[in-house]
């Protein structure tokens, strides 16, 4: 990106990035106080292609690539020959999580709990009454100790963080192919791919979550009491959890309308697997009583679901290009589809007197609306590409359908999808050309909390890489992405502070006969 910034500053990135402040990338659900197993995960699932990646994924425009296979399928009409492709993939994705919880003037020790600053002992027993000692009345003994909190670490960074979770992976990535062929004198091109989409990767925890919440009303927020009536809070620590390999299979078609018009039509067979669990283990409760009293009693409930979701879906595009002299516009429709998921799972519910078991099982539905991506690629001289995209998804008019046992009360509405992608590359040589991208990608989710009610929180992504032609050997791809995502979650009570990094390296071979 370096270099197209340098020879071309007039697109400047800043001045793009203010000119369209509202995008969405994926359709995924935040970690704020955790959501129940449903379709998350699914979003990550790309048309990654390695030269796509490189260029910011702004790939709507261009021709004559496999890669259009997946962006747009009128640009296949523009390769000469039969190509073959492959590619692999090795990913590291990271969360993790600081939750702040912050003192007022209503049970104003309480917070040291649920920051872990003093760790409660279960011999806080009134031998009288059998129950929990109040906390005004532990705060007279000298046992009870609390820590100093950590002070002058940046709330987002990982030395801040109250949990880290990491997973890595490598995996072929895709097998693509192109045949090109004339009817009635017609340019036409058939491809077909395969892609295994196994970066199907959900990770969501919550080590504080509150039942009903102390400082949230979305959450049944607890009315405070009086005399000597008690409110009981129960502290949960919740944990999900999905890893899985989607497959899909995809056809696409393009044809050379005339000189300029390309026009093309794609068809996509999604289908997989991904194993699936969620725990809501019961730590303790709280019992809130007027002039700022409470006291603290462990519980050992554990609700726990283990099992599978199988996954399906078609979808249908079509695009078109028109092409000028050393500038081309690219649109392709994305049409409304329906993702299914098919579930099964076992439910283990433990407590003091033993465990019970049950299986439960149903279909969801995501019915998704169309999706617009319009693209444009510019090239002033033959050393420099420059492409821009922008993609819109009405996702507030996505409808969902759960099973009946469907435990999920807080379902969020899906905020509507604007992404901009932007791309460039200088070649070189007649062998090496260099890449580099740019992505702002804000989600389709609303953090709790959140002063903006229409927009999600934004990930970047920045990406680079090279093409090296191998001449009679073929062609080879590089490409690296790094994704930035950084949000907070924000009560009366608390802030947490999330962060989730994905990088990406990607290689691919493709050989043309």
């Amino acid at each position: 990106m370096f270099i197209s910034l340098f020879h071309y500053n007039r697109l400047n990135l800043n001045i793009l990035i203010a000119f369209i402040a509202l995008f969405v990338f994926s359709s995924a659900w935040s970690q704020h106080r955790g959501d129940d197993l449903a379709f998350q995960g699914i979003s990550e699932i790309r048309d990654y292609d390695v030269k796509a990646i490189a260029m910011g994924n702004a790939f709507t425009s261009m021709s004559g690539e496999l890669a259009s296979l997946y962006y747009n399928p009128a640009g296949l009409s523009a390769i000469e020959n039969f190509a073959f492709s492959v590619s692999v993939n090795n990913y590291g994705k990271k969360w993790h999580e600081n939750q702040e919880y912050r003192p007022n003037r209503l049970f104003v020790t309480l917070p040291f709990y649920l920051e872990g600053l003093y760790t409660p002992d279960p011999a806080n027993i009134d031998p009288l009454t059998g129950l929990p000692i109040w906390d005004d009345e532990l705060a007279i003994d000298t046992s009870y100790q609390v820590r100093l909190p950590d002070t002058g670490l940046e709330p987002f960074s990982g030395e801040a963080a109250d949990w880290v979770q990491e997973k890595n992976g490598f995996a072929l990535n895709s097998i693509a192919i192109a045949y090109p062929f004339r009817v009635m004198n017609k340019k036409m091109t058939i491809s077909a791919a395969y892609k295994n989409d196994f970066n199907v990767l959900d990770f969501d925890r919550n080590d504080t979550y509150l039942d009903p919440h102390l400082g949230y009303t979305r959450y049944n927020m607890p009315e405070r009491v009086t005399g000597l009536d008690t409110v009981r809070v129960d502290w949960y620590r919740f944990l999900r959890q999905r890893t899985g390999d989607l497959q899909s299979g995809r056809i696409g078609f393009g044809l050379a309308f005339s000189k300029r018009l390309h026009l093309g039509m794609g068809l996509n067979l999604l289908r997989g697997e991904s194993e699936d669990r969620q725990y809501l283990n019961k730590y303790g409760y709280f019992d809130l009583a007027d002039q700022n009293s409470f006291r603290f009693g462990f519980d050992s409930l554990k609700t726990q679901y283990s099992g599978s979701s199988t996954f399906s879906a078609i979808s249908a595009t079509i695009g078109g290009i028109y092409n000028f002299d050393d500038f081309s516009i690219g649109i392709n429709i994305l049409l409304p589809r329906t993702i299914s998921r098919e579930w099964e799972y076992t439910q283990t519910i433990t407590d003091s007197a033993g465990s019970a078991v049950t299986t439960t099982s149903g279909e969801d539905k995501a019915k998704l609306p169309a999706q617009y991506s319009l693209g444009f690629h510019l090239t002033p001289t033959s050393s420099f590409l420059f492409s821009f995209d922008y993609q819109f998804t009405h996702y507030s008019a996505s409808e969902f359908e759960f099973a009946d046992n469907h435990t999920d009360t807080t379902h969020n509405a899906w905020m509507d999808q604007h992404i901009l992608r932007f791309g460039a590359g200088v070649k070189l040589s007649s062998a090496l050309t260099l890449m580099a991208g740019y992505q702002y990608l804000p989600q389709t989710f609303l953090p709790d909390g959140s002063a903006f009610k229409d927009r999600g929180p934004a990930a970047n992504s920045y990406s680079m890489g090279l093409s090296l032609e191998l001449f009679d050997m073929g062609r080879l791809d590089v490409a690296y992405e790094i994704r930035r995502l950084k949000y907070y979650d924000q009560y009366m009570s608390n802030i947490n502070y999330n962060v989730i990094n994905l990088d990406n390296l990607s290689i691919g071979y493709t050989y043309i006969f």
